[in-house]
């Protein structure tokens, strides 16, 4: 029987349900002994690295409304998933990445997970997917955000405009104390953080607290699930260790070439990143537009999803 028949829908009306419908509930389909957690996702492998990504949307056949989406750290795609289905409706195609060692890309050990090694990732990803010069609009959301800057600066003519969600963009990677790496790369302290991660981190009452204090406001149990559920892979403290310790810049890059349109949006209750240090960022980038969104904290897109897009889109 036709829904259709009946509702008197067309096509296009008929294509933005299932869009809405399938973006608001994620679910897992197992294919060859593979799960994929999305009605979109897909896996890939680049330079030994497995990636998982969503493509949400038709192909465009003039793809000037392309947008990467990248997530903070320790989430994944879903922190995007409220902010789907309004891009796709006003006519874009949306790419959304899994950063490893998070959601359901790699979490296996010694991953080089600098800045500038994910976004070499992510462009070899680009070029992989749709093997075309395009330019992109890059959205990153806070360790994301450093992540679309080294993509922006080591890409500046393929990166159409630039949007930081209370995150900051670094010039030429963030450093880490050498000191610091070799006490992380003992075994004690890779038993400390394997003990502490899955005793206190990776249970629902930890996130339950930690999603509480990224929002702002109490998450439902279905938000707990989408940020835990990934996060339940064998050794993924182990993973966060070594985001610290064995993390090495792929390339050297300055974010003096950030010459593009610049978008920076925070959240005025942020208490992760206060929104001052998103006014400093500006200074470096006197071109750039910044607007808060009141009420927010770390994660407006989420939690003030009218607000951010309303902000977002006329950009």
């Amino acid at each position: 029987m036709r829904i259709d028949k009946y509702l008197d829908l067309n096509k296009k009306s008929m294509q933005s349900i299932l869009l809405i419908v399938t973006s608001l509930c994620p679910f897992y389909v197992m294919s060859q002994g593979v799960y994929f957690p999305f009605p979109e996702s897909h896996f890939i492998e680049i330079h030994g690295v497995k990636l998982h990504y969503r493509r949400i949307g038709p192909p465009l056949p003039i793809p000037e409304k392309r947008i990467l989406m990248l997530h903070g750290l320790g989430a994944s795609t879903i922190s995007w998933q409220p902010c789907i289905a309004p891009l796709v409706q006003q006519g874009f195609e949306i790419l959304l990445v899994d950063l490893p060692p998070f959601g359901y890309s790699d979490g296996r050990r010694y991953i080089n997970h600098s800045f500038s090694a994910q976004a070499l990732l992510c462009w070899k990803l680009i070029d992989s997917v749709y093997q075309d010069t395009a330019s992109w609009h890059l959205i990153g959301h806070s360790m994301g955000a450093a992540i679309t800057g080294a993509m922006g600066a080591y890409r500046p003519v393929r990166t159409k405009s630039l949007t930081t969600v209370d995150g900051i963009v670094f010039n030429g990677g963030l450093y880490i104390p050498k000191s610091l790496s070799w006490l992380l790369r003992k075994p004690l302290s890779q038993d400390i953080v394997s003990l502490v991660g899955a005793r206190f981190f990776f249970r629902e009452r930890a996130m339950k607290r930690l999603l509480t204090s990224a929002y702002g406001r109490s998450p439902t149990v279905e938000e707990v699930q989408g940020y835990l559920t990934p996060l339940k892979k064998p050794k993924q403290a182990m993973s966060f260790l070594d985001i610290l310790s064995r993390s090495h810049e792929a390339f050297d890059y300055s974010t003096n070439v950030l010459n593009m349109p610049f978008l920076i949006i925070w959240g005025d209750k942020d208490r992760w990143l206060p929104f001052g240090a998103g006014y400093n960022m500006k200074k470096d980038f006197p071109h750039a537009k910044m607007y808060l969104i009141p009420g927010a904290a770390h994660v407006p897109m989420e939690t003030h999803t009218q607000e951010f897009l309303d902000l977002l889109l006329p950009f």
